[in-house]
């Protein structure tokens, strides 16, 4: 426990040393994006891939139906001593009803060293959420963003002192679930910090990172009890030690609050213009399950990717995930260890889990079958599952082709028997104009969760910024 909550102070109090530089155009750049499409599929769903990973754009309750999608945003610019930047989304979905979401609004001011954000914006902590693969496990972007402020490193840091071999990066958010679930108006703490080691020579690289998310506060409407909340009771959150007095007995005898995060390890070879890269992401639930005996419930990655040209294989990659173990280290009452299950993503207090808007913010794969449920097994957590991806360049037409397998066999609490099994196979063929983009996606399920299932969607996008541009400049 102690050394739990020494990794979290640390991932408070990072020093930040100075920039690693970043090539970005100097103009400030104001985007105006279109994006319409037609998505059709052969059942009353939306093909699962289609529907996950897309920060709730999509919906899989959905069917076939048009789309128009409008982006407005500004990034900050590397390198300025002040800039700003902003972001806004809304989709329309048209499929016999009107369905219009806002999916991102924020407003970013950045300086050298830091930027600071307020809103909802779409983000994606550690490295591991590639959009043909199974995702990051616990902080993807399957949910709609959760309102937050934020502040973090702008970029990667570099540390002089260490003959710029190293260099990190950290991020620190407050944010705000919404009223409508088991634990009203829970808080969201986050915060994360990641190291790269990377040689003069650069032919490896090596990272390791920690992120640590926190569900706190909230009042509960059917037991009429408020969780602690204020100044003394965040720094607990901060530092995931035990609640007070005023605090659960489960609380006293742990951290306070609901904990969970990942482990993020990755290693690169270069040779030539190759890079081959193995990453593992692997979970931790509390302070008891940040110890290593978790290291077999993750996900394990290995990418070959050509960095400098684009050729009919650009990049490679497999994905193993497996979530059967869930062991974990708790305190009893009588102040001596035990091991249970960890029942990943769920929570006895937080019963609507890591959710946000009925969604699971994590992987899709933890399958959430009964959003009105508010049972402790509510996410579906014990998964194995297999994901290849090939991507490449075919006369300036690029595709992407995915097959991905997965079962959920429930939780160690509640299983479910058969395995809940989902197959899909996913081909998508892009092309650009100037402005102009074309994708063509189509993406087939079979499965005994939710049958047998085809999609096609036919996306048009437009940078409506290069119109606006050309009608400013002089004549």
């Amino acid at each position: 426990m102690k050394y739990f909550r020494l990794v979290i102070f640390l991932l408070s109090a990072v020093p930040l040393i100075s920039q690693e530089s970043e090539s970005q155009e100097d103009s400030i750049t104001h985007h105006l994006e279109l994006r319409s499409g037609l998505l059709i599929t052969s059942d009353e769903h939306v093909p699962f891939w289609m529907s996950s990973n897309n920060s709730g754009r999509f919906s899989s309750k959905e069917s076939s139906q048009l789309y128009y999608d409008l982006r407005l945003y500004k990034a900050p610019r590397f390198g300025k001593n002040l800039d700003y930047g902003y972001g806004l989304e809304v989709i329309s979905n048209f499929d016999g009803k009107v369905n219009n979401r806002l999916i991102q609004a924020y407003a970013t001011v950045a300086t050298k060293m830091f930027r600071f954000s307020v809103g909802r914006k779409e983000e994606i902590q550690g490295f591991n959420n590639h959009r043909y693969g199974f995702g990051n496990l616990v902080n993807g972007n399957n949910a709609l963003p959760i309102p937050k402020i934020s502040v973090q490193t702008n970029g990667w840091i570099k540390a002089p002192f260490l003959k710029n071999n190293i260099s990190y990066k950290a991020y620190f958010a407050h944010g705000w679930f919404e009223k409508d679930r088991y634990q009203s108006g829970a808080f969201l703490h986050q915060k994360s910090f990641h190291i790269n080691l990377h040689p003069k020579s650069q032919w490896f690289e090596f990272s390791l990172g920690l992120n640590h998310n926190a569900q706190w506060g909230g009042y509960n409407l059917g037991r009429d009890f408020e969780q602690p909340a204020g100044l003394k009771n965040y720094l607990r959150i901060l530092l995931a030690s035990s609640g007070g007095d005023d605090a659960l007995a489960t609380d006293q005898l742990n951290a306070l609050g609901n904990h969970l995060g990942t482990w993020d390890i990755q290693g690169k070879l270069k040779f030539g213009n190759w890079v081959l890269s193995n990453y593992w992401q692997f979970l931790w639930e509390d302070s008891g399950g940040l110890t290593p005996l978790n290291w077999r419930d993750g996900i394990v990655g290995l990418k070959l990717e050509n960095k400098t040209r684009k050729s009919i294989i650009n990049s490679i990659r497999i994905e193993i995930i497996r979530t059967n173990d869930q062991d974990a280290e708790k305190t009893g009452i009588d102040g001596l260890p035990y091991l249970e299950p960890d029942n990943f993503l769920n929570n006895s207090v937080y019963r609507s889990g890591w959710t946000y808007g009925n969604q699971v913010i994590g992987s899709p794969v933890f399958l959430l079958l009964n959003e009105e449920s508010i049972s402790i097994s509510r996410i579906k957590n014990m998964i194995n599952g297999i994901s290849v991806n090939v991507m490449g360049t075919v006369q300036d037409i690029d595709y992407a082709v995915s097959y991905r397998d997965f079962r959920n066999q429930g939780t160690r609490f509640e299983s479910i028997d058969p395995k809940l099994m989902v197959k899909s196979l996913l081909f998508e063929i892009g092309m650009s104009q100037g402005p102009s983009s074309f994708v063509f996606q189509t993406e087939y399920n079979w499965s005994n969760y939710l049958g047998k299932n085809l999609g096609i969607k036919i996306e048009y996008q437009f940078d409506l910024s290069s119109l606006l541009a050309k009608s400013r400049s002089p004549e």
